[in-house]
C-alpha cells in the first residue's frame, strides 16, 4: 500500500519529466529564471565549466561534445550590420539538456531541492 502511495505521489513529477525530456528546447536565459538562477550567473558557470566556449566568436554556444548529445541546439543567422554581413548564434536547450543541466546544477550546489511537493 505505501508502495502505491509512494508511485501515485511521484506520478505527477515523472509526467512532467518525461514532456520535459520530450520539449523542442528553450533559450538559456529563459531556463536560468525557470530554475531561479540569473541568466549572467548561469551563463558564467556554464563557461567556466567547459559547457559552453568562453571567447570570441562563438562565445556562449556549447561545446561539441555536449550538442553532440543532444543538450543543445544552435540556430545560425546572417545579420546585416554596419560592418556588413555577420553570424549570430542562438542555442536552446533541448529537454534532454533541461534534465542534464539540472542535475549538474543540483551537483554543483548551483540550485538547491526546495521540499516535496504535495
Amino acid at each position: 500500500m505505501q508502495l502505491e502511495n509512494q508511485l501515485a505521489i511521484a506520478a505527477p513529477k515523472v509526467e512532467f519529466a518525461d514532456r520535459v525530456g520530450e520539449a523542442s528546447g528553450i533559450l538559456i536565459g529563459n531556463f536560468a529564471k525557470v530554475v531561479g538562477i540569473g541568466p549572467n550567473k548561469l551563463f558564467a558557470w556554464m563557461r567556466d565549466h567547459k559547457i559552453l566556449i568562453a571567447s570570441g566568436f562563438r562565445r556562449n554556444v556549447p561545446m561539441q561534445e555536449y550538442m553532440d548529445r543532444g543538450y543543445f541546439t544552435v540556430k545560425e543567422t546572417a545579420v546585416n550590420t554596419n560592418h556588413g554581413i555577420q553570424i549570430s548564434f542562438t542555442t536552446k536547450i533541448t529537454g534532454r539538456g533541461q534534465q542534464w543541466l539540472t542535475r549538474k546544477l543540483l551537483d554543483n550546489g548551483m540550485l538547491k531541492v526546495t521540499g516535496e511537493a504535495a
